[in-house]
C-alpha cells in the first residue's frame, strides 16, 4: 500500500513540473522588440547609477524644486546632456518624449543628434530648460 502512495505522489509531482514548464513565458533575454520612436531628435541613452560627472565634461543641468540650473544650454550636435537632481525624484520629458525618472542617484543622459531647439520639462513642477543644439562646425 505504501508503494502505491509513493507512485501516485511521484506522478502528481511530474504532472505539476510538466505544467509549470508550459506557462507560455518566454526565456528570451532580449525581451519584446522595441517600438520605433515617433520623434528621433532626442535619442535617450541608458540611465547609469552614480557616475562621476567631472571626467566627462558633458553639459549638465540640475533639477530641483526651484527649476533647472542652468535654465538654458547651448551645445553642438552629438553632445550628451546630463540631467541630475539634487533633492528628490523628478519626472523628465525631453521634447515631449516619454517621462524618465531622475533622482539624486539616477541621472538621465540624452544625446542630441539633430540641430534645433529642444525643451526639457520637469513633469511635476512644470519647470523647463531650453537646449539649443547647434550644427557641428
Amino acid at each position: 500500500m505504501h508503494f502505491r502512495h509513493l507512485v501516485a505522489a511521484s506522478a502528481a509531482a511530474l504532472v505539476l513540473l510538466t505544467l509549470a514548464g508550459c506557462t507560455g513565458a518566454s526565456n528570451d533575454p532580449a525581451g519584446p522588440p522595441a517600438s520605433a520612436s515617433a520623434e528621433p531628435q532626442g535619442e535617450k541613452l541608458p540611465n547609469p547609477k552614480r557616475i562621476d560627472l567631472a571626467p566627462f565634461g558633458s553639459p549638465t543641468t540640475e533639477m530641483s524644486a526651484d527649476g533647472f540650473d542652468p535654465s538654458s544650454l547651448s551645445i553642438t550636435v552629438g553632445e550628451i546632456v546630463i540631467f541630475t537632481s539634487d533633492d528628490r525624484i523628478h519626472a523628465l520629458s525631453v521634447n515631449g518624449q516619454s517621462d524618465v525618472t531622475v533622482s539624486p542617484d539616477l541621472p538621465a543622459l540624452y544625446k542630441f543628434s539633430d540641430a534645433g531647439t529642444y525643451e526639457a520639462m520637469d513633469v511635476v513642477s512644470g519647470a523647463t530648460v531650453t537646449v539649443t543644439v547647434n550644427p557641428a562646425p
